[in-house]
């Protein structure tokens, strides 16, 4: 009875840091999680980062723990190539319990998608963030559907926004403004209804914005 009493705390306060997330991003959960050290010291929370090959998964890891020096410790290896060839996991430096996984890209040659999710253990984390660049792409509907089925909370975030912005304003001559919000509703249409939440863009190359 004990271990299903301490399950259903455990889920709970899953449920709770979800949930400071989904209102507020990673401020609302950093809030959360100073609210509730306690629950910090008995749960871990294992959030995987995913993806695929290239979206700028290790750089986003590295951005949100703000580690920016490749000779700092616990800094995710970037790179032009495929740099995550196994599941690699990076406590926050604030909250050693908060762990973001860093999942290899799916649908390359070493992880196929028919053998994705067995070869990362899908299972075994308790949210999702879901990382696209440049574009919104059929590996990423699919990873949204598999995670929905689980009854998984998960974020889509669109990396690599500064490049874009660049390139609108130096080329097209598009205001910043403009160029996110058109990134926003682009992304968020090609978004499936049931992925709970709206695009969070980012830029990998400056932590926290």
């Amino acid at each position: 009875m004990s271990t299903q009493k301490s399950t259903r705390e455990d889920a709970s306060r899953i449920k709770g840091l979800s949930e400071a997330y989904k209102q507020g991003g990673v401020g609302g959960l950093m809030k959360k999680l100073k609210a509730d050290v306690d629950a910090w010291k008995k749960v871990q929370i294992r959030v995987a980062v995913i993806g695929s090959s290239g979206s700028g998964k290790s750089s986003f890891i590295n951005a949100i723990r703000g580690i920016t020096d490749p000779d700092q410790k616990g800094y995710a290896s970037v790179g032009d190539v495929e740099e995550t060839m196994a599941v690699t996991e990076y406590p926050h430096p604030a909250h050693e319990n908060l762990v973001l996984c860093d999942l290899p890209g799916v649908g390359t040659t070493k992880f196929p998608k028919e053998k994705y999710l067995q070869e990362v253990k899908v299972d075994t984390y308790d949210f999702f963030i879901i990382i696209t660049a440049t574009r919104f792409t059929e590996n990423d509907a699919w990873l949204a559907t598999e995670v929905s089925k689980r009854n998984k909370n998960f974020y889509f975030v669109r990396t690599k926004i500064d490049q874009d912005v660049l390139t609108a304003t130096r080329y097209r001559k598009k205001s910043v403004n403009e160029t996110v919000e058109k990134i926003k509703a682009d992304t968020q249409k090609k978004i499936q209804e049931d992925s709970r939440t709206g695009p969070i863009i980012v830029s990998n190359s400056v932590p926290r914005q």
